[in-house]
């Protein structure tokens, strides 16, 4: 990576959910809503929104994403939901 230039991750689209940020797990007609949050403080996300940007001159970076319990489920069982995020620099 050239020295100024930043690494940027962003929440691209979730396989349940196209925008907001009440993301939705789903198995077969039952969905479990959930949140995610970023950064310190913690703040939440949106589809489309960056989650972490790492810049040159530091050795080790790390960003971490918070998600919230899941409420508002029927069927018990496991719920997905694919997350896509997009990595670019600039």
């Amino acid at each position: 990576l050239e020295s100024g230039k930043n690494v940027t991750v962003t929440l691209t689209s979730g396989s349940n959910t196209t925008t907001g940020s009440t993301f939705h797990a789903k198995k077969g007609g039952s969905t479990a809503e959930y949140s995610i949050s970023a950064g310190s403080p913690a703040a939440p996300v949106s589809v489309g929104d960056t989650v972490a940007t790492f810049s040159t001159g530091t050795a080790k970076q790390t960003a971490t994403l918070t998600f919230s319990k899941p409420t508002g489920w029927t069927d018990a069982g496991e719920h997905t939901e694919t997350l896509t995020f997009t990595i670019a620099t600039n």
